[in-house]
């Protein structure tokens, strides 16, 4: 049985004489960073790499000089066989594609997966520690900073292009050395690759100045048409896909918007919505670090860090759009309960679940020790009535019930227009979330079923 740490993935670095070097689809700076990074450590131990990068390298990282061979499918591979696949900045193997899950999932002849570790290099909280040997930090600023950790322990000087690299990670991670997540030690390793002789100003020139006249034109179209929401603390942004297509644009062209978002005064967290397909939309939210957006991106089936985090919804930008809007509304709303003593001190006893009460339907949450463990919305329609004649709090109860027991089956909640979130298994100790409290407008129609706030 393998062990994980700095140690273990040291180990099976060092000692793999071909790595393919992995990162997830539609890489940023930190991805592409620590996969060219990886490759020259790797090639300076005399060994080969080759990087898998399903998506490629976006445009805006063109200029990045890739020390190996870099492939978009397996069968690029030919006869070159991995001894080890290193997974950098994934929080799941999914995030790397299909072709590399099945591979994962020990479903390609060529590459048997028992024949091939998997090591696990990321920053990640929500990282899932998938395979053979994790090294998950996520209190470093990027994965990249792991990587030149790895270096150093190996002797290796952070300088040339290795050097350049690194420092791309790092400033795409801290936006610049900017947010919250920007650590002393991240400035530290900043600063030896500097002093090892990086220009700055030769880096930044290749990294910010490369913008196209069609790229400027999409931002100002988008900027013209952003909304506020939550009193101001919440901006949104929906970009369909014909805006990309009409200035021959791909979604490159996007890459730190949503993070732009956040300059707005009085932002506190930034929604960015891109249609990705027909029904299909990605989102992505940013904050300065105060607020906890990896939270809101968990409910719906993502994840990331505080201060940035993402996921991919099955609906159309606009619907999804409103619907994050929908859960950051009524984050905000549990927060604010939670901030009552009372409630903050049953949470760390027993489980909680919350109830708001709309004149556009219902939303619960589970609380358990100021966490969330679930998130249920149901709009109010003709299967689930919401006027005060036809409130039916006999079927919300029955539906309530399943909820807080874990059972709720997602089909049946689809079926009735809403959404449901919780993970794979509820706490025990929490003892079924047992106590029921509402608020809300219509919190009155729940008399007699629960404690109103």
């Amino acid at each position: 049985m393998m062990s994980d740490g700095p140690a273990a993935v040291e180990s099976a670095v060092v000692s793999a004489r071909r790595t393919l070097i992995v990162s997830h689809v539609n890489p940023d700076g930190d991805a592409v960073g620590s996969c060219v990074a990886l490759a020259r450590i790797i090639q300076e131990l005399g060994n080969d790499p080759r990087i898998f990068l399903q998506s490629g390298v976006p445009d805006f990282l063109s200029w990045l000089a890739l020390p190996s061979p870099l492939v978009h499918t397996l069968a690029e591979l030919g006869e070159w066989k991995p001894e080890l696949v290193l997974f950098v900045d994934c929080g799941d193997m999914h995030r790397a594609g299909e072709e590399i899950s099945a591979f994962m999932r020990g479903e390609n002849a060529r590459m048997p997966r028992k024949e091939i570790v998997a090591a696990n290099i990321d920053h990640h909280a929500s990282n899932l520690n998938f395979a053979d040997v994790n090294w998950v930090e996520p209190e470093c600023s990027a994965t990249g900073e792991l990587v030149g950790i790895l270096a150093e322990k190996l002797g290796i000087p952070l300088a040339g292009e290795l050097g350049e690299a690194l420092y791309l990670t790092l400033v795409s991670d801290t936006g610049g050395f900017s947010y919250a997540n920007t650590s002393a030690d991240c400035l530290a390793m900043a600063s030896r690759i500097v002093s090892l002789g990086l220009d700055v100003g030769r880096f930044t020139t290749k990294y910010e100045n490369n913008w196209t006249l069609a790229r400027m034109h999409l931002w100002g179209r988008l900027l013209s048409e952003i909304s506020l929401h939550e009193q101001g603390s919440v901006v949104c942004s929906v970009v369909p896909k014909r805006y990309l297509q009409e200035l021959g644009l791909n979604k490159d062209a996007l890459e730190d918007y949503a993070s732009w978002l956040r300059k707005l005064r009085g932002v506190r967290v930034a929604l960015f919505v891109r249609e990705d397909g027909p029904s299909r939309a990605k989102i992505s939210l940013r904050s300065m670090g105060d607020v906890n957006v990896h939270e809101v991106a968990a409910l719906f089936g993502g994840g990331g860090h505080a201060g940035a985090a993402g996921a991919e919804l099955n609906l159309p930008p606009r619907e999804a759009a409103d619907l994050v809007l929908e859960a950051l509304s009524f984050r905000a709303f549990t927060l604010e309960l939670m901030a009552r003593p009372d409630l903050a001190d049953r949470s760390f006893r027993q489980g909680i679940t919350l109830l708001s009460l709309h004149a556009r339907g219902v939303l619960a949450a589970l609380i358990f020790k100021d966490r969330l463990f679930g998130f249920l919305r149901l709009p109010f329609g003709p299967e689930f009535p919401g006027d005060p004649d036809g409130f039916a709090p006999a079927l919300l109860l029955g539906i309530l019930e399943d909820f807080r027991l874990g059972w709720l089956p997602r089909e049946k909640v689809c079926t009735l227009g809403g959404y449901v979130w919780r993970p794979e298994e509820l706490p025990a100790e929490a003892e079924g979330f047992v106590p029921l409290f509402a608020a809300g407008p219509l919190a009155q129609y729940m008399h007699g079923h629960a404690r109103i706030l």
